[in-house]
């Protein structure tokens, strides 16, 4: 009979069962138990076990001896109101929960666990009490708290404000900004940081409020002024003329001050040094 050995230890505890010295199969002398005594003052372990079809424990098989609940992840889902198993699976995994093996509600052999046990995981626990993400609306992502701050992981916030990760996450670190522990859509625990923080500092905000180049069109990677002149990398620019960027770069440095330069940020949303590409151009042509 393959039966998990927690099912057993309690019971064999039990004083009523006779216990005799026996040799093992290698010789070593071990306490022995009665089959027959042992299966007759538990016969509950011969039945089937099967979870509840209806009421508080649909899909948990109730252990009569110890009144504990054993379900699968499914049931565990929709016991906790979760929007997902695989937020259950994820906990079970990180705590080595012990499982029996057993039918589900729909027939299916599946391993079933403590739901008990479960809710004395404490890195469950933490994430059951985090406060929750809005998964809709406007503030999708974000927590929004009684202080009517916004909070939400860097990848929420760097597409908010439309830049690469890596470069928010440095701005992040050099602000020493405080960060709260939130919930996210998908049902996982992570580090959150406040919007408000970040639109308070004025170095970020000159960084977010940099002329963005184009991302597609004529004048892809370029920022157009409201004079009608275009900015952009030496990169970019040697690009659009059909010029080697040594070129570029050897007029530039041969020609110290003589050119305009401005900050632009890409459609990744990286500052870059930009250059007018008229003044390249028309200096190019003399």
């Amino acid at each position: 009979m393959k039966k998990t050995f927690i099912i057993f230890k309690r019971r064999i505890e039990d004083t009523r069962l006779k216990i005799t010295t026996i040799t093992s199969l290698i010789g070593r002398s071990q306490d022995g138990y009665c089959f027959e005594q042992f299966m007759g003052l538990f016969p509950e372990l011969q039945e089937k076990k099967r979870p509840e079809k209806k009421g508080e424990w649909r899909g948990f098989w109730t252990d009569p001896q110890t009144g504990k609940h054993w379900g699968a992840a499914s049931a565990f889902k929709k016991k906790l109101d979760l929007a997902d198993w695989e937020t259950i699976k994820r906990y079970i995994t990180k705590a080595n929960l012990q499982h029996l093996t057993m039918e589900d509600i729909n027939g299916r052999e599946a391993k079933v666990y403590c739901y008990e046990d479960f809710l004395e995981v404490e890195e469950f626990l933490d994430f059951m009490t985090a406060p929750q993400a809005d998964k809709e609306g406007k503030w999708q992502g974000f927590l929004i708290d009684d202080k009517d701050q916004h909070w939400a992981p860097i990848w929420i916030l760097s597409s908010y404000f439309n830049i690469g990760f890596a470069t928010l996450s440095t701005y992040v670190k050099k602000m020493n900004l405080v960060d709260k522990r939130i919930k996210t859509t998908t049902g996982e625990i992570q580090t959150a940081f406040c919007l408000e923080s970040l639109q308070k500092s004025k170095e970020f905000m000159e960084f977010i409020n940099l002329p963005k180049t184009a991302k597609e069109g004529i004048w892809t990677g370029f920022w157009t002024d409201k004079d009608g002149n275009h900015w952009g990398t030496i990169r970019a620019i040697s690009k659009k003329l059909n010029t080697d960027r040594k070129d570029i770069n050897k007029l530039i440095n041969e020609n110290p001050g003589k050119f305009t330069v401005t900050n632009i940020k890409n459609v990744g949303g990286h500052a870059y040094k930009g250059f007018c590409l008229e003044e390249i151009e028309k200096e190019l042509a003399n």
